[in-house]
């Protein structure tokens, strides 16, 4: 096994040792890698190359699954300002009206843009469809709560 980095002076060309085939190469056959030593890749092209094909379906999940699950996480930052853990400490206890968990989404003041907390979509959806308006859900709460005394009588 080659120690990592093991480079070598050829003339006036530095040389690196690739970890896949083990060949002392000039770095311009390696790939550029802001955090790799002398800024390039382990491996040299030829061999980044066939990891890639021969892993090709591995990677290509991995991938898929980091932004599937980063993607949520990345839109809620952008949209509301939360990164993971205020966004996780946010949904602990569901959603703040019913306490349900099910497809929970942030709430939002659309003029001013501020989070005013977490609703379920149930009633994320009725507080929209009332416009967030307080005297038209306190007069539909009013007259829920009269015709319901009059079919229970």
């Amino acid at each position: 096994m080659p120690k990592h980095a093991e480079t070598r002076l050829n003339g006036i060309n530095l040389e690196k040792k690739c970890t896949g085939c083990e060949e002392f190469k000039p770095l311009i056959d390696f790939y550029k890698q802001a955090h790799g030593h002398y800024g390039t890749t382990a491996r040299c092209k030829k061999c980044s190359q066939q990891y890639f094909e021969d892993n090709k379906e591995n990677i290509s999940n991995r991938m898929k699954g980091y932004y599937q699950d980063r993607k949520k996480y990345i839109l809620i930052e952008k949209l509301y300002g939360l990164n993971k853990e205020e966004y996780e400490k946010l949904i602990e206890s569901g959603c703040h009206a019913c306490g349900s968990f099910d497809r929970l989404n942030i709430d939002h003041n659309h003029i001013t843009k501020t989070n005013r907390g977490i609703l379920c979509h149930g009633c994320n959806t009725a507080l929209g469809l009332l416009g967030d308006d307080v005297n038209r859900i306190l007069k539909l709460a009013a007259y829920l709560e009269e015709k319901s005394c009059l079919i229970q009588k």
